[in-house]
């Protein structure tokens, strides 16, 4: 089935190239914003991975503590079902992209035309996600 391959392991050395999928969790990012140093977030999930882009809440160093981290991916954790790894940013770019895929997804665009774009976002915020 080629539809199917989020069930199939047999592709694990391609990574998460079969799954070209991008989902909106919105109840993970409803979860993440009722955090007192969260003011907005928006979190996809694709693959094996959930990508969270947060904009803090009157954080006059606008930093990414390791403690808020650790908070924000326990959430996504809790609510996202069937995830490795959980990616979290604050640069407000990121941000802004993020939020313009969660409007494509809603709106019903395909997916396929716009995924290499997200791809290139994650990949340049996060270097090190496979």
């Amino acid at each position: 089935n080629q539809h199917g391959g989020a069930q199939n392991d047999e592709g694990a050395d391609k990574g998460n190239r079969d799954d070209n999928r991008m989902e909106v969790a919105d109840d993970a990012a409803d979860r993440i914003e009722r955090l007192e140093e969260v003011d907005r977030a928006s979190v996809i999930v694709s693959g094996k991975s959930a990508y969270v882009a947060v904009k803090l809440d009157n954080n006059e160093n606008n930093k990414l503590t390791s403690d808020l981290e650790e908070k924000i991916s326990g959430h996504a954790r809790d609510t996202v079902k069937d995830i490795d790894n959980v990616y979290v940013s604050i640069n407000p770019d990121f941000y802004d992209r993020m939020r313009g895929f969660r409007e494509d997804i809603r709106n019903g665009r395909p997916v396929s035309g716009f995924f290499g774009e997200f791809r290139e976002s994650v990949e340049r915020v996060f270097p090190t996600a496979k």
